[in-house]
């Protein structure tokens, strides 16, 4: 019986290696950011980012692998007669529909702190 991954320490190391370079890249578009002048926007950009750099989503339908989402759909999207682009979709937008309330629940928080300084 082969099993679906080498070992389990192998997979949580791969992940925590693509997470350390995730947060690297989050971090340089970070910075890119930065001179933005409009603060939604760049709060926004910065989400959309995060959003799909960061979601798992299951490797095939079925499976207990993860691997990141954005990968997963281009990886479905090349494989044009055997892969279903529209399954990480969802966990793509599942994760910008997350990003986005906490974006609405961190501009009202600022709005409240702004209405009660002044």
């Amino acid at each position: 019986m082969l099993e679906p991954l080498q070992n389990y320490s192998d997979y949580t190391l791969a992940w925590a290696a693509y997470y350390a370079g995730a947060l690297g890249a989050l971090l340089v578009w970070w910075r890119m950011t930065r001179p933005l002048p409009w603060a939604p926007l760049r709060q926004l950009l910065r989400i959309l980012v995060a959003a799909l750099i960061l979601v798992p989503a299951p490797v095939a339908r079925g499976m207990e692998e993860m691997a990141p989402a954005l990968f997963v759909l281009l990886f479905d999207l090349a494989l044009i007669k055997e892969g279903d682009p529209t399954f990480a979709v969802v966990y793509l937008l599942y994760g910008l529909m997350v990003g986005l309330v906490v974006l609405v629940i961190d501009g009202l928080i600022r709005y409240l702190l702004s209405r009660r300084q002044s």
